[in-house]
């Protein structure tokens, strides 16, 4: 496991949140180097600052930051339902719904994925337009 004293290095406190300043991943997450290999930043902190991640189960970033890596910040979900996916992985025809959807005034990204069972991940994806059917992961 990585020291905290060197992973506290590779972050810079902003307004409430450790912004991960380290190497990152194309998607936008922080990565770090960790028992012997690359992992995201976040899992590493949980880890590292509240204890063990449950076996199967995703860290996610409750204030919807890829780069926070605050302890406090982070939550294990599990994975449930058809597949072992938490949520439906959306197909064309579903990420055009959502497309129309979000387009709407008053519309939140919250609304929309529990309105469609899809992750808030894969909305905010959409809405970004960086979402890539068949090549994404719940």
């Amino acid at each position: 496991m990585i020291a905290k004293e060197k992973f506290l290095a590779n972050i810079e406190y902003v307004r409430g949140h450790w912004i991960w300043i380290g190497s990152k991943l194309s998607s936008g997450y922080g990565r770090a180097f960790s028992e012997g290999k690359m992992q995201p930043a976040h899992r590493v902190s949980y880890r590292l600052f509240v204890g063990e991640i449950p076996e199967g189960f995703y860290v996610l970033q409750t204030c919807k930051n890829r780069l926070c890596v605050t302890p406090g910040h982070l939550k294990p979900a599990q994975p449930i339902g058809p597949f072992g996916l938490k949520f439906s992985v959306p197909d064309a025809e579903k990420v055009r719904a959502i497309r129309k959807r979000l387009r709407e005034p008053g519309t939140t990204v919250e609304k929309v994925a529990k309105d469609f069972n899809v992750s808030t991940h894969h909305v905010t994806r959409i809405q970004q337009g960086t979402y890539r059917i068949g090549r994404e992961k719940a």
